[in-house]
């Protein structure tokens, strides 16, 4: 099967999606393509039926590529590696058992956490803090990080 150089691969995805009346920006176009193609990955072999395929998906997260391409095991965001400290809880009186008090509590949290995140960087902190809610079951007032991987 001859393979599709970047420049086909990026015409054929944008008419897929042009059919299904999705268009897909070139900052994010670029994006998808940096982080995706190459002339080994198997989007180089992709058919007719699979750009239409991608474009309905597309179509079906009403023009999110990012959801679409999590859809399709293709990457549109960066996965960070942080490590983040000095975290301090939102604890509150009401929050804690009444024969509990709030620095015991906050002995039990952890202060610090290294954690995967993967979204747009505009939005690592907002990320960042809903991923340590979800981790420790409290929401956070402030906290420091810093990024080690990606």
């Amino acid at each position: 099967m001859r393979k599709l150089t970047k420049e086909q691969f990026k015409y054929n995805l944008i008419e897929a999606c042009a059919d299904k009346d999705q268009y897909i920006s070139v900052e994010d176009m670029e994006k998808f393509l940096d982080l995706n193609y190459d002339e080994d990955s198997s989007l180089a072999e992709w058919s007719y039926r699979e750009f239409a395929d991608f474009a309905d998906v597309l179509a079906q997260h009403y023009g999110v590529l990012s959801e679409a391409c999590q859809e399709f095991g293709l990457k549109f965001d960066e996965t960070y590696k942080v490590r983040v400290y000095d975290i301090d809880y939102d604890i509150k009186e009401e929050d804690v058992d009444d024969d509990l008090s709030i620095e015991y509590v906050r002995g039990l949290l952890p202060t610090e956490l290294e954690l995967e995140i993967t979204c747009e960087e505009d939005f690592l902190e907002d990320e960042i803090t809903e991923a340590i809610s979800e981790e420790t079951g409290w929401l956070v007032n402030t906290y420091k990080y810093e990024i080690i991987g990606c």
